[in-house]
C-alpha cells in the first residue's frame, strides 16, 4: 500500500466532511455520536437525519484526533492502518485457499476500486478492513477447528455491519460457507449470532437516542432516490456491469487471457458485438456515443470494454462454481454476486464505493485463474503467464495511480474554489454565502463562508451567494430584480481522465453523473457563479427527508 503515500494530501472530498463532523462529534460524547445538526442538504437536520451509515468511521477517524488533529494529512494516515488491514487480511484468504499470495494482494490493493476508495475518508477502508478480516478468521477458523476464531470473526462481522449496514451480507456469507463445508447446522454457526445481536442493539440504540430507525430511514432513502432516478431494471444491470467492469478491468482482462487464445477471442467478440449494439442503442443511459460530430470513439470503445469486463466477471464466478462446487468458490462467487446485485438493485444509486466491498474476491479468482494456467503449461508458458500477471499489475497499479490522481485534483477543485471566491468576497460589510456540499463545503466554512439554510436564511441586500453552475440551473436562478451574476469563475478538471464528469459520463460516485465509473478525455471545467443579492430573497425551503418518508408511507397506505 505504498502508493498511497502519495495522496496523503489529497483534500476532503464527497462525503468526507460529515465522516469528519461524526469524528468530531465523538470526541466530545462517544456515546452521543450523532447529537448535533448538519446543514448538508440544503436545510438544517439532525446528523442522525443526515448520515445514512453507522458510526464505525467517525470512532476510527476520532482516535487520536486530540492531538494529532484533523487535518487531511492526519486524517489519511489513520486510514492508511484500515488499508493495512485488508491486504493483511486478504493475504491470509490466499494463503487459506491456496492461491498466490502476492498475485492476489497486488491485484486486489492495486485495483482501481478499492485505490481509490482508499484516499477517501469514508466508510468503505473501513469495511473492507473488517470484511475481509471476518472472512479470514472464518476461514482459518474452520481450517484449524479452533472455534476462537470463529468468534473473531463473528466480532469483526459486527464491526464490518458498524462501518456500513452492507457488513451485514457477511451472515448468510458466512453461514453458506461453513454449512457447504460442514455439511449440517452445529455450534460453529453461533459465532454468526454477534452481527445480529449488535445489528439489533444499534437499531434500539439509535431509534432511543434520536428518535430515527437507521434502517427503515437507509431503506426508505435508497428506494426514494432509486425511484426519482426512473432507470428501469435493464438499465441499472448494464450500467452495474460497467461499473464491475471498468472498476476491476484489469483483473477481468487477466482472468480472461488465462483462459486461453479462444476465450480471448471470444471475448474480443462480445465486445465487439457489445459496442455495435451500443451503437444502435445510441449509448448507455445519459452518456451519448453518438452525436452531431458523429461517433464518440473513446466512449464507445470504453463502454463496450468495460461491459464485457463486467461479464467475464460474472461468468468466472458462475464457471469456477459449477466446476468446482466447493465451498470456498461458493463463498467467493456469492461474495461478488451478492455485491453485485447489492449496488444494482438494492443501493441508492450505482457507484464504486458499492461495488468495492467485492474486489479482493475477484482479486482471488483471478489470481486462482493464473495459477492454473501456470499449471497447464511448460517452461515457455509460464513465462508467458508470469508476464501476463507482471502486465496486469502494472497496469492496475497504472490506472489506480491516474484515477487517484484525477480525484485529488477534482478535490482541489473545489477546494480552491471555495477558498479563492469567499477571499475575493469577503468583508467586514458584506457576508458570503454559498450553496453546495461535499469538500467545497467544508473548505468554504472554513474560509468565513455561511452555507443557506433553504427557507429560513433570508439574504439581505449586498451579500454575496457563490453557487456552482449546475447548483444554480437546480435553483433556478432569480430574476434579476432580486440577484445578479458579477462573476462567473472556471476551475479546470484534471486531463486525460476523470472519475466525476457528467461532459464525459464519468460517475464513480453516483450514475447520476454517468454510466462509467471512469472515462478518459478532459472533462468540462467546473464553473461557479457568484451572485450579488439586490433584495431580501429567502430560497423556497426543501421537505426534509422525515416528512418525505412519512409521504411515502402514507402514500403506500
Amino acid at each position: 500500500m505504498l502508493p498511497l503515500l502519495l495522496f496523503l494530501d489529497k483534500p476532503l472530498h464527497i462525503d468526507d466532511p460529515v465522516y469528519v463532523q461524526v469524528a468530531q462529534q465523538v470526541l466530545l460524547d462517544p456515546a452521543d455520536f450523532y447529537g448535533r445538526e448538519l446543514n448538508w442538504s440544503g436545510s438544517t437536520a439532525p446528523l442522525a437525519v443526515e448520515m445514512q451509515n453507522p458510526p464505525l468511521a467517525g470512532f476510527a477517524l476520532a482516535a487520536g484526533g486530540a492531538w494529532l488533529g484533523f487535518d487531511e494529512r492526519a486524517l489519511h494516515e489513520r486510514v492508511l492502518i484500515a488499508s493495512l488491514a485488508t491486504a493483511a487480511s486478504l493475504a491470509l484468504i490466499a494463503h487459506l485457499l491456496e492461491i498466490p499470495v502476492a498475485a492476489a494482494v497486488l491485484l486486489g490493493c492495486w485495483s482501481p476500486v478499492l485505490f481509490v476508495s482508499s484516499t477517501t475518508l469514508m466508510a468503505e477502508p473501513w469495511l473492507l478492513a473488517t470484511f475481509t478480516g471476518a472472512v479470514a478468521a472464518w476461514l482459518y477458523g474452520h481450517a484449524t477447528s479452533r472455534a476462537r476464531w470463529l468468534w473473531l470473526s463473528g466480532a469483526l462481522a459486527a464491526l464490518s455491519f458498524l462501518a456500513k449496514f452492507p457488513g451485514i451480507a457477511l451472515v448468510p456469507l458466512l453461514f453458506v460457507h461453513g454449512l457447504w463445508r460442514r455439511r449440517r447446522l452445529g455450534g460453529w454457526a453461533l459465532p454468526l449470532l454477534v452481527p445480529l445481536g449488535v445489528a439489533l442493539g444499534y437499531e434500539l440504540y439509535v431509534q432511543s437516542l434520536y428518535g430515527v430507525a437507521p434502517f427503515a430511514q437507509a431503506a426508505g432513502y435508497a428506494q426514494s432516490r432509486r425511484a426519482h432516478g426512473g432507470a428501469s431494471a435493464l438499465e441499472r444491470s448494464v450500467v452495474g456491469l460497467a461499473f464491475l467492469g471498468g472498476l476491476q478491468l484489469p483483473a477481468a482482462l487477466l482472468s480472461c487471457l488465462c483462459a486461453g487464445r479462444r476465450s480471448a477471442a471470444r471475448w474480443a467478440g462480445i465486445a465487439a458485438a457489445l459496442a455495435l449494439g451500443l451503437l444502435v442503442a445510441g449509448g448507455i443511459t445519459s452518456l451519448a456515443v453518438r452525436d452531431a460530430d458523429g461517433i464518440r470513439i473513446l466512449s464507445l470503445c470504453t463502454s463496450a470494454l468495460f461491459l464485457a469486463a463486467g461479464m467475464q466477471i460474472l461468468w468466472l464466478c458462475a464457471r469456477e462454481l459449477w466446476l468446482r462446487r466447493d465451498a470456498a468458490t461458493a463463498l467467493l462467487s456469492l461474495w461478488i454476486a451478492g455485491f453485485f446485485l447489492y449496488a444494482v438493485a438494492f443501493n441508492w444509486t450505482i457507484n464504486a464505493r458499492a461495488f468495492a466491498p467485492a474486489a479482493p474476491a475477484v482479486a482471488l479468482l483471478a489470481a486462482r485463474a493464473w495459477t492454473e494456467r501456470c499449471s497447464r503449461g511448460g517452461g515457455a508458458a509460464r513465462g508467458y503467464t508470469r508476464a501476463l500477471l507482471a502486465g496486469s499489475c502494472a497496469a492496475s497499479l497504472a490506472l489506480s495511480l491516474a484515477l487517484a490522481h484525477a480525484d485529488r485534483a477534482h478535490a482541489r477543485t473545489a477546494q480552491r474554489a471555495a477558498r479563492e471566491l469567499t477571499k475575493r468576497y469577503a468583508n467586514p460589510d458584506r457576508e458570503v454565502w454559498f450553496l453546495g456540499a461535499w469538500g467545497f463545503q467544508h473548505y468554504a466554512e472554513n474560509s468565513g463562508a455561511h452555507k443557506v439554510d433553504r427557507g429560513r436564511t433570508l439574504l439581505q441586500p449586498g451579500a454575496v451567494l457563490i453557487v456552482s453552475r449546475g447548483d444554480l440551473g437546480r435553483l433556478r436562478a432569480p430574476p434579476e430584480r432580486l440577484a445578479r451574476v458579477i462573476e462567473s469563475a472556471a476551475y479546470p478538471a484534471a486531463c486525460c481522465v476523470a472519475t466525476m464528469a457528467a461532459s464525459l459520463g464519468a460517475g464513480f460516485y453516483s450514475e447520476l453523473s454517468g454510466p462509467l465509473p471512469y472515462a478518459f478525455g478532459r472533462a468540462a471545467a467546473e464553473r461557479y457563479d457568484v451572485l450579488e443579492i439586490r433584495a431580501a430573497l429567502r430560497l423556497p425551503a426543501q421537505p426534509d427527508r422525515r416528512e418525505l418518508d412519512a409521504r411515502r408511507r402514507r402514500s403506500r397506505d
